[in-house]
């Protein structure tokens, strides 16, 4: 859609991304294109931990082809410094692009041989020319991220196991769970333990087995918080390193 304001030619594109209302602006004339926020300097929030609808990789792989058939000598990303010089953007773009395709097809490959979300999750990783790079950083979403929201936005919620077809309530298996251990403080013992050899997420999941079956919940929510500290200490995201210390910050209150 073309418009022309106080003498400047300008076209508005859809480009499917980070939204499905996602649109560029190409300033013909100058050879400037605004291209919102379907390219910035880290790793593209396929997935918002916020909750929302899927963001289609597909789709957003084929916005980034478009922008990359203009002549664009200037690119005005919504959240980056100026990217300027055909090549440069070529370049930039082109990784960018190629990276989340990548992911995706990894994802999809992976999904074929009938492993899970949790599976994928843990195992596929930018090989190294893409992760070396600056702009290609998990600073705001990440790979594992991404490669849950294509899984689900793929296949849905079940991953094909039967037994996830109808399950028990986390707390039903968190009460039958410390009825086989039978003894609270070996749990709890063994979550410090998991801190101590740096395994805070094992330990977190662990700390959820006490919450739900609401057994010893002061020292539960203690012990959880803690394990959130920790994972907070690791993560690179920005909005995970904030969710973790926000809830470590809610369990402290509470206990």
């Amino acid at each position: 859609m073309g418009r022309n304001i106080d003498g400047v030619e300008l076209h508005l594109v859809s480009a499917v991304g980070e939204t499905d209302d996602q649109l560029f602006v190409w300033l013909p004339e100058h050879k400037i294109l605004c291209c919102g926020d379907n390219f910035y300097a880290c790793w593209p929030n396929i997935y918002a931990l916020r909750g929302g609808q899927y963001r289609d990789a597909s789709a957003w792989i084929d916005s980034l082809d478009l922008i990359l058939s203009y002549d664009v000598e200037i690119l005005l990303p919504g959240h980056f410094a100026p990217v300027i010089g055909k090549n440069k953007i070529q370049e930039m773009l082109g990784t960018y692009r190629d990276a989340i395709a990548y992911v995706l097809d990894a994802t999809l490959a992976g999904m074929n041989q009938g492993l899970t979300a949790d599976e994928l999750a843990a195992t596929i990783k930018l090989p190294e020319q893409y992760a070396k790079l600056p702009y290609l950083g998990e600073f705001y979403g990440t790979v594992a991220w991404t490669v849950r929201a294509i899984f689900s936005g793929y296949i849905g919620w079940f991953d094909g196991n039967p037994t996830n077809l109808n399950r028990k309530t986390p707390k039903k298996m968190a009460q039958e769970l410390l009825q086989l251990i039978r003894d609270e403080n070996q749990l709890i013992r063994r979550i410090q333990q998991l801190l101590q050899e740096n395994e805070p997420q094992l330990a977190a999941e662990l700390c959820d087995v006490l919450l739900f079956s609401e057994a010893n919940g002061k020292k539960a929510k203690q012990l959880k918080a803690e394990c959130l500290l920790a994972l907070a200490r690791k993560e690179t995201s920005a909005n995970g390193r904030h969710y973790y210390l926000a809830c470590a910050k809610d369990l402290m209150l509470e206990g």
